[in-house]
C-alpha cells in the first residue's frame, strides 16, 4: 500500500501489477544486502533499474533531470533509495508512526476506519504521508557534493559529505492527513516525505 501511494503521488498514475511485483522483489534483494549483509540477485536489481529509468523518462520529471543523463544511477537514486526501495524495507517503521498518531486521537482513528471501509485512497494516503512527515523513518540523509559548491555564502569542496537532519526541519506538529488532499503548490510539506 505504501509503495502504491508513494508511486502514484510521485508519478501521478497508479503502479502496474508487474511493476509493483518487480519493485517489491527489488526491495527484497536490497534488504538482503542492507539488513542481512548477503548477496542480492543482480538480474532483479538490473530489471528494477531498467524499468525505473523508463518510468522516469515517461514522467514529468524527465526534463528537470536531463543533467543526470550521463549517469542514470544518480538520477534513479533520487527515486529508488528514499522513495521506492527504502519505504518497502522500512514499512514497519512507517506503520508504527501511523498507529502512534491514530491512537492519540480517537476521532481521527474512527475517521481513518471509515476511510478504510469506504476505500478512500487519497485520505488513507494522507495518513501515511503525514506519518512520514512527522516521524520520518530515515531522519538522517547523507549526500556528497559532486562539485565545488557555495551555499548561503559558504564554500564547500567537491566530495564534502552533508548530513540532512530531517527531524530538525521546522514544521507544524499537528497530525493532519487532509493537508495531503491539497495540490503540492499549496502544501509546504509536499516534498518532505521524499
Amino acid at each position: 500500500l505504501t509503495l502504491r501511494i508513494l508511486f502514484e503521488t510521485l508519478f501521478e498514475k497508479p503502479i502496474s501489477k508487474p511493476d509493483e511485483d518487480l519493485f517489491y522483489q527489488a526491495s527484497l534483494e536490497w534488504r538482503k544486502e542492507i539488513a542481512i549483509k548477503g548477496r542480492a540477485r543482480h538480474d532483479v536489481k538490473q530489471a528494477f533499474w531498467t524499468r525505473l529509468a523508463q518510468i522516469v523518462r515517461e514522467s514529468s520529471f524527465r526534463e528537470g533531470l536531463n543533467t543526470y543523463a550521463a549517469d542514470p544511477s544518480r538520477c534513479l537514486s533520487l527515486f529508488a533509495q528514499p522513495f521506492l526501495i527504502s519505504r518497502q524495507i522500512n514499512v514497519g517503521d512507517t506503520l508504527v508512526a501511523v498507529f502512534h498518531f491514530l491512537r492519540q486521537d480517537a476521532t481521527l482513528l474512527g475517521r481513518a476506519q471509515a476511510w478504510a471501509q469506504a476505500g478512500d485512497k487519497p485520505r488513507l494516503g494522507g495518513i501515511i504521508l503525514e506519518a512520514i512527515r512527522l516521524q520520518h523513518p530515515f531522519p538522517i540523509l547523507e549526500r556528497e557534493l559532486l562539485k565545488d559548491t557555495t551555499l548561503q555564502g559558504q564554500s564547500y569542496a567537491a566530495h564534502t559529505q552533508f548530513f540532512i537532519l530531517v527531524d530538525q526541519f521546522q514544521q507544524e506538529a499537528k497530525f493532519e492527513p487532509e493537508r495531503w488532499l491539497l495540490p503540492s503548490a499549496q502544501n509546504p510539506y509536499a516534498a518532505l516525505p521524499f
